[in-house]
């Protein structure tokens, strides 16, 4: 491979050496070859050859022999530390298969035990739930039924006070007219008013009787 990169190389000077060659020859007034200046005619004009050369110099570029021989190195090293890294891995892995195959039995295990406590709390937690519900909805009724009832008391409790308020004031009345029947001077100025009254009645029998006595000797 390393004889064939110097051959390569060596083509490839071959090649620049003919493209270097080439301004010589179609330059107008240059030499080539041993020739006179005289003997040679130029084609094309050189400014036209220059910008052509220009346009294409870059891909003219060849990569260095040196450079490809040490990227070749390079990728020799990166195998081999490909391949020993491979054989490192694999006997780590084969030491580390059994501890890593303990720790997944271990953790399978754990798996199924976190699965069936999750089965009994959500078996647990349904029958939980449905209690609750149940004990809920009772809770409810009777918070409705204590509302109504709440409801009905005030309202007999409003009925009550008016009723009171009333029986108080007949209370009242009656404790007055009690003190007034029960006041002397009262009943003394009843007296003195049917004694007058009395008197008022025998005079006018008196007074009916003159008149009717008069009329009598008048027919």
């Amino acid at each position: 491979e390393d004889t064939s990169l110097v051959l390569d190389y060596q083509e490839d000077d071959e090649t620049l050496e003919k493209l270097g060659s080439s301004p010589t020859v179609v330059n107008a007034g240059g030499a080539a070859g041993g020739q006179s200046p005289a003997s040679i005619e130029s084609l094309t004009a050189a400014d036209d050859w220059l910008q052509q050369v220009d346009r294409i110099a870059g891909l003219l570029v060849l990569p260095s022999p040196v450079s490809e021989l040490s990227a070749h190195q390079d990728w020799q090293e990166q195998l081999q530390f490909v391949k020993d890294s491979k054989q490192a891995l694999q006997s780590f892995l084969r030491k580390s298969r059994s501890i890593i195959e303990a720790i997944a039995n271990r953790i399978n295990k754990q798996m199924q035990v976190v699965a069936t406590r999750e089965k009994f709390l959500q078996t647990n937690l349904r029958t939980q739930l449905d209690s609750f519900l149940e004990v809920w909805r009772d809770h409810s009724g009777q918070t409705q039924l204590n509302r109504q009832l709440l409801d009905s008391v005030n309202e007999k409790t409003d009925m009550f006070e008016s009723h009171n308020t009333r029986l108080k004031l007949l209370a009242n009345d009656i404790e007055s007219r009690i003190r007034e029947l029960n006041d002397g001077s009262k009943l003394k100025e009843l007296e003195s008013i049917i004694i007058s009254l009395d008197r008022q009645c025998d005079e006018l029998d008196v007074r009916v009787g003159l008149l009717m006595a008069a009329l009598a000797k008048n027919y």
